[in-house]
């Protein structure tokens, strides 16, 4: 989440909803929903946070504020060249009965920090494919300066199952 925009507009869930459906296991035989959780009862996959993105979320949910645009709802940026981004709510999969964040960590890890009791998330049931990676605790989560490759930063990674989420999601937005 890069922050050289100029313009953030809020977006309305059914169209955030049809930028998610773009990616690939989002296509079919599952539901999405949008919902509001503890951010704590959330697992994450990623094992590290590091400290250049929280910034960047920091600064985001800061700019949201004075244009009273709800934390966590689907927002689009505009770049000063006209590059259209949405960031959608975390996207939050239904694995049994744990709630696995697939995109979103920073904000949902700032969430935890700045002891909200609750976010808006975009879940998805149904017919999953299983995890790119094991599903962790937040005690196994740490904070780092590193960029590391995406081997390292998750446990038992199989690159065939991750969601490209960005990939798909920023293509054809629709602003009104």
């Amino acid at each position: 989440m890069s922050l050289p925009t100029q313009i953030l507009w809020p977006i309305e869930w059914k169209h955030v909803e049809v930028a998610i459906r773009k990616v690939p296991q989002y296509q079919e035989n599952v539901s999405l929903e949008y919902i509001i959780v503890s951010p704590n009862s959330l697992r994450p996959l990623c094992l590290y946070v590091r400290t250049y993105r929280l910034i960047e979320v920091r600064a985001f949910l800061t700019r949201l504020v004075p244009l009273g645009i709800p934390l966590f709802d689907g927002v689009v940026t505009i770049s000063s060249d006209g590059t259209k981004r949405l960031i959608p709510p975390p996207i939050v999969e239904q694995h049994g009965k744990h709630l696995v964040i697939i995109d979103g960590l920073h904000r949902v890890y700032e969430s935890i920090q700045t002891k909200q009791d609750q976010i808006k998330v975009a879940l998805v049931r149904g017919e999953l494919e299983k995890l790119p990676a094991d599903m962790l605790k937040w005690e196994e989560v740490s904070v780092t300066d590193q960029k590391l490759p995406r081997t390292k930063k998750f446990r038992n990674l199989d690159e065939s199952r991750f969601r490209h989420i960005n990939r798909f999601i920023d293509e054809e937005i629709f602003v009104p």
